[in-house]
């Protein structure tokens, strides 16, 4: 019926194992880029309040910048540039991030239905030893029996 060789069931864990570490690596690498989105996402929160600052300001208004323990005089057109490009940084970032994500979602997934089915597989092997284990059990006219039904 089955046919197992201790080498087939030896393979059948090893990949099991593997497949299982193969997911594992993917879901934390996806955490890890979930977690980098969600810095981003915050640095974005930040920016975008200080663009809606600079926007309040008056013409004649002066702008001071943070440079260790000093604060430092900076042109508000510079400050607004800088937030300006910053806001464009981020966004691609999370963008690149957004689709990283994606992908490694999509590997979590794969990597997913391949443990599903190795352990289907694992499931039917024990399920086919278990039946040749009772066949092996039973008296031959009985097996004979079931084999003609």
């Amino acid at each position: 019926m089955s046919g197992l060789t201790p080498e087939q069931l030896n393979q059948l864990s090893a990949d099991i194992e593997s497949a299982m570490h193969e997911e594992q690596t993917a879901q934390v690498e996806l955490n890890k880029l979930v977690q980098s989105r969600a810095g981003y996402a915050a640095r974005l929160n930040e920016n975008t309040m200080v663009k809606e600052e600079f926007d309040l300001l008056d013409d004649d208004a002066r702008v001071f910048k943070l440079i260790g323990p000093a604060l430092v005089l900076q042109d508000v057109d510079e400050a607004k540039q800088n937030v300006e490009k910053r806001l464009e940084y981020i966004t691609a970032e999370m963008g690149r991030l957004d689709g990283a994500i994606t992908a490694k979602e999509g590997v979590v997934q794969a990597a997913q239905k391949k443990v599903a089915k190795l352990n289907q597989k694992a499931y039917q092997m024990q399920l086919a030893a278990q039946k040749l284990q009772q066949m092996q059990n039973m008296p031959q006219e009985v097996q004979q029996k079931k084999i003609n039904a």
